[in-house]
């Protein structure tokens, strides 16, 4: 399977685990729980569990109370208006760049045109979508296209924080910015282009 290094990675990291049928079914979609638990994990942050929570709707003794928490303090997730997080609404793909960038703390990468037909100039996600492109977490489809709106499948997922996780330090610029020097060797080569979403 084309995801399967990256699952394993994210696996031996205790980030991801399956269901009781011994089934990871890559093909499904996560939620925001599930992500703020695998972001967590997946880049060896601690979980966190204040007294009081920051969420309406993720309290103190829920499953993914100490990973929204945590993730939270870094900056990688927000909340809405309303003071709720919705753990278990589904994470689109500019959800999950934006929600990468931020937590990994790269500056932001606004390029004068856009790599994607549909995330253009102006759009809310533009910055995040191509800091993450830059960096070789995410790429497009073979129309030319990202897709930001389709909900992030759990094997995309795992490429997407697998390779987060092995990538350069915050300080470290992006692959536009570094075609003239020699950057170490990766511990995992970047995967095929991501599959859309069943």
């Amino acid at each position: 399977h084309w995801a399967y290094s990256y699952v394993s990675y994210l696996y031996c990291r205790g980030a991801v685990s399956g269901y009781p049928d011994e089934t990871f079914r890559p093909n499904e979609g996560s939620t925001r729980g599930q992500f703020a638990k695998m972001l967590v994990l997946g880049l060896g942050w601690m979980p966190y569990n204040p007294i009081y929570p920051t969420f309406s709707d993720v309290q103190p003794g829920s499953t993914f109370y100490s990973y929204v928490e945590a993730a939270y303090l870094r900056g990688a997730v927000q909340g809405y208006s309303d003071g709720t997080f919705r753990p278990n609404a589904p994470v689109t793909r500019a959800q999950a760049a934006k929600m990468l960038v931020t937590g990994k703390g790269w500056s932001l990468y606004t390029p004068p045109t856009p790599a994607f037909s549909d995330v253009p100039v102006g759009h809310w996600a533009y910055a995040y979508v191509h800091t993450a492109h830059s960096h070789n977490i995410v790429a497009g489809y073979v129309d030319g296209t990202f897709r930001p709106d389709s909900l992030v499948t759990r094997a995309q997922l795992a490429k997407m924080v697998a390779l987060t996780a092995q990538s350069s330090r915050p300080d470290e610029a992006p692959r536009e910015e570094q075609s003239t020097k020699s950057g170490p060797t990766p511990v995992m080569p970047a995967g095929p282009k991501e599959r859309p979403v069943p």
